[in-house]
């Protein structure tokens, strides 16, 4: 068996603690999730936002510390 890495061994455990449960409504949940995927898939806009030099800092060096450009992070947020 492979090992696995905390993010699966807490749904593991999640799992094995019996905390999931069957969906009620599946057609519509599977419904509302394709909502979902297709309204995150929509196109990228341009927005311009002003910050002050201190938040920008402390964006840059949070996406430093993430491994991500400052742009792409304010966009994951």
């Amino acid at each position: 068996m492979e090992k696995l890495d905390k993010e699966e061994l807490d749904i593991l455990n999640s799992f094995e603690r019996d905390e999931w449960q069957s969906v009620q409504n599946k057609d519509n949940e599977f419904m509302n999730h394709q909502q979902y995927a297709t309204a995150t898939l929509q196109p990228d806009q341009r927005v311009d936002i002003y910050l002050s030099i201190h938040d920008l800092k402390a964006l840059q060096q949070h996406a430093v510390a993430e491994g991500l450009s400052y742009q792409a992070l304010a966009q994951c947020h």
